[in-house]
């Protein structure tokens, strides 16, 4: 078991990483259902599913990656954070907790409007729905950050994120 005193705890279970969902209980993303158990001492925990097949983040934990620089409280900028389904946006979400900040950039507007329904539900996202190779455009917007996430198929990736 991998985690932090913070709120979050990763249980790995054959192929599949458990995330501790602390932060808002009772949400469910996508095909992303709840599991609730008791603790030994008799505390409710509410644990979801993070497929390392369909989330990079969980593979590369799952691979042995020790640190993500993801933590309770980080602040995080999130590149191409609609590709798929939003579902580790939401478990990058639960990492860093209410004390925490995710600023994902999405290009495409029906996942933006994803996006943007999740923040109605959690208040440390800022959807920013514009095109991720032009940081110019939404740097006001974004404070500093701790971490930077990039999800951008794009073939100058590595240009964006140091241009950013």
């Amino acid at each position: 078991m991998v985690g932090s005193d913070d709120g979050f705890v990763l249980e790995f279970c054959s192929f599949l990483i458990f995330l501790l969902n602390q932060t808002k209980p009772k949400i469910e993303v996508h095909e992303n259902p709840a599991h609730k158990r008791k603790n030994e001492d008799g505390t409710k925990v509410e644990y979801r599913i993070w497929n390392p097949y369909r989330s990079k983040i969980a593979s590369a934990i799952l691979g042995g990656v020790d640190d993500i620089w993801i933590k309770p409280g980080a602040r995080v900028l999130y590149l191409g954070a609609g590709s798929g389904t939003g579902t580790t946006v939401s478990h990058v979400l639960d990492i860093v907790g209410p004390t925490g900040m995710v600023y994902t950039v999405e290009f495409s507007h029906r996942s933006g409007r994803d996006l943007i329904n999740m923040a109605s539900k959690r208040t440390n996202i800022v959807p920013i729905v514009d095109d991720a190779r032009h940081p110019a455009k939404y740097r006001m917007l974004v404070g500093m950050v701790d971490v930077i996430f990039s999800d951008v198929a794009q073939p100058d990736q590595v240009f964006l994120i140091f241009q950013t």
